[in-house]
């Protein structure tokens, strides 16, 4: 907010994907690490938006901005790191997909990487995989990388 990027309601909302927000944090992280040129960044949690209707339009704004950073040299892949996007149905990885090639304007795009929870308590990715559906068979067609996230499900 001292910098002018957030809005209050996103402050309180703990949560932004708008353009000026990614931007900076794009930055800031380059900044704070000492690169020049992140590996990847990742979009967290984009279902936080919340509005079912506003978030393509969200994502494939924050999906170009990432697209000038990556024409910058300044990332070269980016990604979205979920926790429910999935399973609640907010979005597939061929809307993903979608969004990304029309942010770029062609099919060029540098989104190539997903992270959701695979665990023995959340196995239903693995399920998916395992019969070529789900996210984690769609993101393999596309050569996509996928991340796990809380493989032992916080200890549990």
């Amino acid at each position: 907010m001292a910098a002018g990027i957030l809005d209050v309601e996103a402050a309180e909302r703990g949560h932004s994907l708008a353009a000026g927000y990614v931007r900076w944090q794009v930055e800031r992280n380059r900044a704070t690490l000492g690169r020049s040129c992140l590996d990847t960044v990742f979009l967290h949690n984009p279902e936080r938006i919340g509005d079912r209707a506003v978030l393509p339009f969200v994502l494939r704004e924050a999906f170009a901005v990432l697209e000038e950073a990556v024409a910058a040299g300044q990332v070269r892949t980016y990604g979205v790191a979920t926790w429910s996007g999935f399973t609640d149905r907010f979005f597939t990885i061929p809307q993903l997909d979608r969004l990304a090639s029309e942010a770029v304007g062609g099919r060029e795009h540098h989104l190539r990487v997903v992270q959701l929870p695979v665990s023995v308590v959340q196995a239903e990715p693995l399920e998916q995989a395992l019969t070529g559906h789900g996210p984690i068979a769609a993101a393999a067609e596309r050569d996509w990388e996928v991340f796990a996230s809380a493989p032992l499900h916080g200890g549990s």
